[in-house]
């Protein structure tokens, strides 16, 4: 198991930029980005969705740490709920990514010290996914038992989550402690060459097709079922949920037809 150092006090949010300068400008950062998104969205559509990047099939990455409150929300309410529902792992590849904001130093052995944002805790639950991510072969099974931990050692501080949620995933737990006391620290340190490779500076944040862009990140982690589908379409994927849902965004013929009579009926008793 790696070493860590003290825990770093951040109450802001999960951003590797300087506290003083969230304060003040984190709403005018994150105003930029969605009116940025706005105005350049078809661009990077077609520049990012089918990037020289692309690989043979359409791929999602997933960078999050683990007692971040903002991956912990978006991992659970935003992401793992849509992925369920739309069975999305039969259509894309999808990557996940545990480092989040953490610094290391390399030690005389070769192996490596890690100080993560929220404390040693939160870098060993990074290590123990980098386990299950790196080693357990079933998408499904992976998303299920980081869901359930993320969501578990947040809300239960005092609980290990690993043996309740390797029952949930169906994963064998004595290989998830095997890996954290011989592979975790060099699964980890790959982790962050990757993130560093994207240019990831918070998260949680979202690659597409290996190219990570911080308008479509925004727009994702603001509403990943939306940003999925946009991105299947580009792809000409087809997904029950997503037609399904873009169905019931159109109002039916009738339902037109009922709003413009009621307007024109007031409209000769007025």
């Amino acid at each position: 198991m790696s070493n860590v150092t003290t825990e770093l006090q951040d109450i802001h949010g999960c951003m590797n930029i300087p506290t003083s300068y969230r304060d003040e400008n984190f709403k005018f950062l994150e105003d930029e980005i969605l009116s940025n998104f706005m105005s350049d969205y078809p661009y990077f559509r077609e520049e990012i969705f089918h990037s020289k990047n692309t690989p043979s099939k359409p791929t999602i990455t997933i960078f999050y740490e683990n007692l971040c409150p903002h991956s912990v929300k978006f991992f659970s309410e935003n992401f793992y709920k849509m992925v369920v529902e739309s069975n999305l792992v039969d259509t894309v590849t999808l990557k996940l990514n545990s480092y989040g904001n953490t610094n290391h130093t390399k030690a005389l052995n070769g192996t490596y010290s890690y100080t993560c944002e929220h404390g040693p805790r939160e870098c060993n639950l990074n290590e123990m996914h980098a386990c299950v991510i790196k080693n357990e072969p079933s998408v499904a099974k992976i998303l299920k038992f980081v869901n359930c931990s993320l969501y578990e050692a947040y809300y239960n501080t005092s609980k290990n989550p690993v043996d309740d949620c390797a029952e949930t995933a169906e994963i064998n737990v004595t290989s998830i402690y095997e890996c954290m006391n011989t592979s975790a620290n060099a699964y980890y340190y790959d982790f962050s060459e990757e993130f560093k490779k994207f240019g990831i500076d918070n998260v949680p944040s979202v690659a597409f097709n290996n190219t990570f862009n911080k308008t479509l990140s925004a727009e994702a982690v603001n509403n990943f079922p939306d940003s999925a589908c946009n991105f299947l379409k580009a792809n000409n994927l087809s997904n029950e949920y997503c037609k399904s849902k873009n169905s019931a965004a159109i109002p039916s013929v009738s339902f037109i037809t009922f709003v413009i009579a009621s307007f024109l009926l007031v409209k000769m008793y007025q």
